[in-house]
């Protein structure tokens, strides 16, 4: 496990070996409920160790999913971090249920949420900051900026005639 503070807030990794149980129909239910029961115990005692003064709300929480094969974004990748996000919210949100054990309200309108995804040995990548909220703030709207030109950084060149070719194709007056 490793804690790093980072300038708005706080990010840990997790050594959590996790798969997407949408594309896991073969293993037995035992397993898939250990699996499950596994991911949540530990993130929650590590955030519990490790972040409890960082989780305050509204908060922007950004699950990063390292594996030496990435899933398919935006389905797998999410459901593959489905218990380490339930134990954050369980944290962030306790609900307390008619039967006495606790949830976590993870639809919470003071939890933004993100995604990651990251090659690597197995881990889980959780970072934490503040969310500033009101008509001034565009933070999200940065983080997602920055997470576009990371994703096209690779991109360069072939973005470059792309962008050119839109330039000359509208000039044209075709659009």
């Amino acid at each position: 496990m490793a804690r790093t503070v980072t300038a708005r807030g706080i990010a840990i990794t997790i050594p959590l070996h996790t798969v997407s149980e949408a594309n896991t129909q073969r293993s037995k239910w035992r397993e898939k409920n250990k699996r499950i029961a596994d991911h949540r115990s530990t993130v929650t005692l590590v955030l519990q160790a490790e972040a409890r003064s960082h989780m305050k709300l509204p908060i922007v929480v950004k699950i990063t999913r390292i594996a030496p094969r990435m899933l398919d974004e935006g389905d797998n990748d999410r459901v593959s971090v489905k218990q380490v996000r339930d134990a954050i919210a369980t944290l962030l949100c306790p609900v307390v249920k008619r039967n006495g054990t606790v949830d976590g309200n993870d639809r919470d309108p003071r939890i933004t949420w993100r995604y990651g995804q990251e090659k690597g040995p197995y881990a889980v990548r959780i970072d934490l900051h503040p969310r500033e909220d009101g008509p001034a703030s565009d933070v999200e709207l940065l983080e997602d900026a920055l997470a576009l030109r990371e994703r096209l950084a690779g991109v360069g060149v072939a973005m470059d005639g792309a962008i050119e070719a839109l330039r000359e194709y509208t000039a044209r007056g075709n659009v």
